[in-house]
């Protein structure tokens, strides 16, 4: 897993693959993500490590970066594997996260999960969490955060109607914690981060946010994804617009 963690979650899905050819396949990816990466089919072993190799001495006779994957299975448009999910919730997390929101559980209302900060590019990818206020004002809707990193500070500070979200975020350790949240969530709306991969990977219905110069695997002109088929898009139509992606999004959650 040479790149990024949403890149790690998004190609991980190449492992059965690799395995179909023979030998047992093993995955080398961040520490972050390896008890989630744990439940992926057709993978033998999955190890800590970074960009530069495992952590651990591991016998090997070939290597290949998950995200070249795609090019040597030659796959196009109309053969990306799109089946999902691929990856699962481990049960003790499951069972953490069944304790933690017990208390919401009993309410009726829909529940949004969101996450509004990027960790790279944060003048492009993020949008600021005042501009939500539309959305998280609705009635009727229970908004959790899933935000970590320096960001997840600007909600405890923020005003109304910031101060109804239910921010668990201290409990998340990994990425499987993450998805133990996201499993008991009914949507979750987001900007283009590892999050919004996870919750592609586990089949979570998502409504992804972009800048108008979206990432190349988002394409053009979609408002939906052949990498995950749960994913509805919401693009700017001009650079910094993030009102007018909102504004579609509180219209669409209104219908």
């Amino acid at each position: 897993a040479e790149q990024g963690l949403g890149d790690c979650i998004q190609f991980c899905r190449y492992l059965p693959f690799a395995k179909a050819l023979g030998g047992k396949a093993v995955l080398c990816a961040p520490p972050s993500l390896t008890p989630l990466l744990q439940t992926l089919a057709g993978v033998d072993a999955v190890i800590p490590g970074s960009a530069a190799g495992p952590s651990q001495p591991v016998r090997l006779r070939w290597a290949v970066p998950v995200m070249s994957m795609p090019g040597l299975f030659q796959t196009t448009l109309a053969t990306i594997p799109d089946h999902a999910p691929y990856l699962q919730v481990p049960a003790d997390y499951r069972q953490k996260w069944q304790r933690l929101l017990a208390p919401h559980r009993r309410s009726s209302r829909r529940k949004i999960g969101f996450v509004f900060a990027s960790a790279n590019d944060l003048s492009v990818k993020s949008c600021p969490l005042d501009q939500w206020a539309p959305l998280v004002s609705l009635p009727g809707l229970q908004w959790f955060s899933l935000q970590k990193g320096a960001a997840a500070a600007d909600l405890a500070s923020a005003a109304p109607p910031f101060d109804q979200v239910v921010d668990l975020s201290e409990s998340i350790g990994d990425f499987a914690d993450t998805a133990a949240l996201l499993e008991q969530l009914d949507l979750l709306i987001t900007i283009d981060t590892s999050v919004a991969h996870l919750a592609g990977a586990l089949g979570k219905p998502t409504w992804l946010l972009l800048p108008f110069a979206a990432d190349w695997r988002w394409l053009l002109g979609r408002s939906d994804s052949p990498w995950y088929p749960s994913f509805r898009l919401f693009r700017q139509a001009a650079p910094g617009q993030w009102p007018a992606v909102i504004e579609t999004a509180r219209q669409q959650l209104l219908s």
